[in-house]
């Protein structure tokens, strides 16, 4: 499910200015052979999510938390993964060509 936090307010002439954070919550979800391709998935949580064969290339996955998460043979091509947190996180077979994080093969 889907949480929407409202940042902030703003008045712009005769709009109204709206800042807001999507957060994903996909704990402990069965996500096997989904696609995230090119979504933008900042901030969701995969605790202990099944994502075995998941497409997560382009994905915008900044400061997501996969701590738990079975990633087997997963697609993180390109996915930008700056601030993710992957600990014991399951990668067995995981395309690792992703961006700005310590597992990524680009980095």
């Amino acid at each position: 499910f889907s949480t929407i936090f409202l940042i902030s307010t703003e008045v712009r002439g005769n709009d109204l200015a709206v800042t807001y954070l999507v957060f994903n919550n996909f704990k402990d979800a069965n996500l096997e052979n989904a696609n995230f391709k090119n979504a933008d998935l900042r901030y969701a949580n995969f605790y202990s999510a099944n994502l075995t064969n998941v497409d997560l290339s382009g994905a915008d996955l900044r400061k997501a938390y996969f701590v738990d998460a079975d990633l087997s043979y997963a697609n993180l091509e390109g996915a930008n993964l700056e601030g993710a947190i992957l600990d014991n996180a399951i990668l067995t077979g995981a395309n690792l060509n992703c961006e700005n994080h310590s597992i990524c093969l680009n980095d």
